[in-house]
């Protein structure tokens, strides 16, 4: 078991996606666009409180769009 010490942290932005954005269970092209829009919406969200890089969210967004 693990025990973190998270004394004076400081956390500007934290998102986990495990159930919310799950390609998993996607069943049709319509629930992979939602989940795809869910994840494009994060991205933006993280980017602007400055919890991701320009850069960063320009390579997500090129793969999410040309993943081969």
């Amino acid at each position: 078991m693990a025990t973190f010490d998270q004394r004076n942290q400081q956390v500007t932005y934290q998102y986990n996606a495990a159930g919310d954005i799950d390609i998993g269970d996607v069943r049709n092209n319509q629930e992979l666009l939602g989940a795809l829009r869910k994840l494009q919406r994060e991205l933006g969200d993280a980017l602007e409180q400055g919890a991701l890089s320009m850069d960063a969210a320009t390579d997500a967004e090129y793969h999410m769009l040309d993943p081969g």
